[in-house]
């Protein structure tokens, strides 16, 4: 199962994650009977299905939202609430569960504001939110997190 402790590997360089992704795209290819050629979008939009990226990102954001949100203090003064961001020092640091997870969370906060939602309507606008990205609109997703 590719979500199996994805918050933890997920972070990994993106030459490593592309060969994960092979896999999936393959997976799914042959499940749905598709020639070897066949354009990558269109797999992900015929089978319903996240590509391992956004499963990172989505997993991550949830992770969050369950453990480190209740936490936090609720400030309602405030237009856009927005989670607090570690500094870190290293390259190594930035791609770590705890710089990136609230970097996520910002950025789903601004287009939907998701501090009062359960697991389940998280995951019901995360899936949706996620699904209109592109290639290169999760590459961008990803890169705000360093």
């Amino acid at each position: 199962m590719i979500r199996y402790c994805i918050c933890a590997w997920g972070g990994a360089c993106k030459t490593l994650l592309i060969a994960v992704e092979r896999a999936q795209r393959a997976v799914l290819k042959v499940l749905m009977f598709l020639p070897y050629r066949h354009p990558t979008t269109s797999v992900y939009a015929k089978a319903e299905v996240l590509s391992v990226r956004r499963i990172y990102i989505m997993e991550t954001v949830r992770r969050y939202h369950r453990h480190t949100i209740p936490t936090l203090p609720l400030d309602e003064t405030k237009r856009v609430i927005t989670c607090p961001i570690p500094r870190v020092r290293t390259h190594f640091a930035q791609k770590h569960y705890s710089a990136r997870a609230p970097r996520f969370y910002n950025a789903l906060n601004k287009v939907i504001k998701t501090r009062k939602f359960n697991h389940h309507q998280l995951k019901r606008a995360l899936i949706a939110w996620l699904k209109d990205f592109d290639y290169e609109g999760t590459e961008n997703l990803l890169n705000i997190a360093k």
